[in-house]
């Protein structure tokens, strides 16, 4: 797969979505330093557009935050639980109500969650119902903001 993206970038340099797709395949391998590089390498070849490279980012974040907070290590947690939700915010805004969106925004209602912030998993999973409302998703949606919603009431 290196080989057949080196000779793609000899064709076309600074092609975002060979970068993208190399960030995969690390991330994939568990070269996650390799893999956020070549994410970012796509994000600025990209010009800033680049939704499959925030997504991997924000994917790689959030094991990296499930991994900190199964060994007690919560500060690490809340921090890559934060540059997960940046990414995959910036994933969202950018795929503008793409199909592909539906599963990113429930990550990140899930990392809103688990960080406790259920006002903006509350919002998050609105906007998805507001965009996605006949989704096959849309009625488990729907469920987690009224769990979550009860929760609020119960603080």
């Amino acid at each position: 797969a290196e080989a057949a993206i080196a000779s793609a970038r000899k064709y076309r340099p600074g092609f975002a979505e060979a970068s993208a797709v190399m960030g995969r395949i690390y991330k994939e391998g568990g070269e996650d330093e390799k893999a956020i590089a070549a994410f970012k390498r796509a994000i600025t070849e990209g010009k800033g557009l680049q939704p499959e490279a925030y997504t991997g980012l924000g994917l790689i974040y959030k094991e990296r935050a499930e991994a900190a907070g199964g060994s007690g290590n919560f500060d690490d947690e809340q921090a890559n639980y934060n540059e997960a939700a940046k990414n995959l915010k910036l994933s969202i805004k950018q795929l503008a109500g793409a199909p592909d969106a539906m599963v990113i925004m429930q990550l990140l209602g899930l990392i809103y969650e688990r960080q406790q912030k259920i006002t903006d998993a509350i919002a998050v999973y609105e906007e998805f119902l507001r965009i996605f409302p006949d989704s096959n998703e849309a009625t488990a949606v729907r469920s987690f903001v009224v769990q979550l919603r009860k929760q609020l009431d119960g603080q």
